[in-house]
């Protein structure tokens, strides 16, 4: 396995500190992504089976699952008892957790409870066992070898969660300043100002790699072009989060003289599935997650997720809540790992403000998901200064949470007017995504 000194001092710091397994897995990971597909499937039918005992045995909602296919011992579970299990909904999720999803056996050392940001319509809480933990992020490790970028080295970050840049404590604030070696900029407030500071640090520092929000990425590449700024990395440009349009690879490649490597992750399962070197197609971390197509849309399929590692709280054919495809296809590269040919769904828009600001609409989710009357929402923007936020609730808010939100929302927003409307649904569009923030002034990046 390829590496470098200071990524092994980095991995060994970082098992040190969150008592996670990592190298171990990485090692392996190595190894076992030049297995035939045929070995991959064999694999994940091995871990498959062992999750699903698991589940019936420790786990109340899964007994109760296994008990309504007529399944009333570990033996009768196979392979094909998988095929035919209900998919799990993100509303039991909120509804039933913790109390009935999580192993009667699981152990909080090493793993952590989060909340998804709700990029497909409300905040999930759930629990990642340290198993689970040491896999999402030797997988990412195992990402990022496929651009010859190692942990440690220079890199450049336009990000808009809170909880992945850098933390307010002191602590943990020195520990991420020496061993990831980034540069920020907040993808929640891309001023021009912000732009310009950001694109000094890095004609400084260089660092290896720019990752960031696919739209994020886009605009700051669109403003480097404009203002003749020449910006390289050496690695490449790494996008995720948002859907990536052809348009703005076409920005990006232009302004960096870069390929891009998409990612698809989520706050659940963290990197599912990378494209490599080829470029074509992304490859699903299949020793970890198997992916499945649910309902039929009209350019794709609902994606359904099964994580091979959390026996914490095992989350078998679950709606991850995005539109996308898979491909029969072996990639050039020679890994046996399956191919996801693209995913078509979970696109977030901009806001634009009367400053002219751009608000990454990821800033709805991150803050929303913090009020747990929010079951759904949806943000549209017809006018320069005002929104409508369409709510589905729990319960109904009170005027002392709506100016809450209305008051940290105004942080980004700054003048622009909130109305927020509670509904009884909120409907799809007629292609099966959920478009969550929606501007109709256009924002033009060609």
């Amino acid at each position: 396995m390829k590496t470098t000194l200071r990524e092994t001092v980095y991995i060994r710091m970082y098992e040190l500190v969150t008592r996670r397994n990592i190298w171990k897995p990485l090692k392996s990971l190595s190894e076992s992504q030049w297995y035939t597909p045929k070995e991959i499937r064999q694999l994940q039918e091995e871990k498959l089976l062992l999750l699903m005992h698991h589940a019936y045995e420790t786990v109340p909602w899964y007994r109760k699952v296994f008990n309504q296919m007529d399944i009333y011992s570990p033996k009768q579970i196979s392979i094909e008892s998988f095929e035919e299990m209900p998919i799990l909904k993100k509303r039991i999720l909120q509804l039933h957790y913790p109390q009935k999803l999580l192993s009667r056996h699981f152990d909080r050392q090493g793993g952590f409870e989060d909340r998804t940001g709700g990029t497909t319509g409300g905040p999930t809480r759930y629990f990642v066992g340290p198993k689970a933990a040491g896999y999402r992020a030797a997988n990412a490790t195992r990402n990022q070898h496929w651009y010859n970028y190692f942990h440690g080295q220079s890199n450049a970050l336009i990000w808009g969660a809170e909880r992945d840049l850098s933390s307010d404590n002191i602590q943990s604030r020195i520990f991420q300043q020496l061993s990831l070696n980034r540069i920020e900029m907040n993808a929640w407030d891309m001023t021009e100002t912000q732009m310009r500071k950001f694109a000094i640090k890095v004609q400084k520092q260089r660092p290896r790699i720019l990752a960031g929000y696919a739209g994020a990425v886009a605009i700051f590449a669109k403003f480097t072009l404009e203002n003749n700024i020449d910006l390289k990395f050496d690695s490449g440009i790494v996008v995720s989060g948002e859907l990536l349009t052809d348009q703005n690879r076409e920005i990006i490649e232009t302004a960096f003289g870069s390929k891009i490597f998409n990612r698809y992750g989520t706050r659940e399962f963290g990197s599912i599935a990378h494209e490599c070197s080829c470029h074509d197609g992304l490859h699903i971390n299949g020793e970890s997650f198997i992916i499945e197509q649910g309902e039929k849309y009209d350019d794709g399929y609902s994606l359904l997720v099964t994580d091979l590692n959390n026996f914490a709280m095992p989350m078998i054919r679950y709606e991850i809540g995005d539109v996308g495809l898979l491909s029969t296809r072996k990639c050039k590269c020679g890994r046996g790992l399956p191919l996801l040919e693209t995913i078509l769904g979970r696109t977030t828009s901009y806001i634009i403000t009367p400053q002219g600001s751009y608000v990454n609409g990821i800033v709805f989710p991150h803050l929303l998901r913090d009020y747990g009357e929010i079951l759904e929402f949806r943000v549209i923007q017809q006018n320069i200064d005002e929104i409508d936020i369409f709510l589905v609730l729990k319960n109904p808010l009170d005027e002392k949470q709506k100016e809450s939100i209305r008051r940290r929302l105004s942080n980004f927003l700054q003048s622009i007017r909130i109305n927020l409307i509670e509904v009884d649904k909120i409907s799809l569009a007629d292609s099966g995504k959920r478009d969550l923030v929606t501007s109709k002034l256009v924002l033009e990046m060609d």
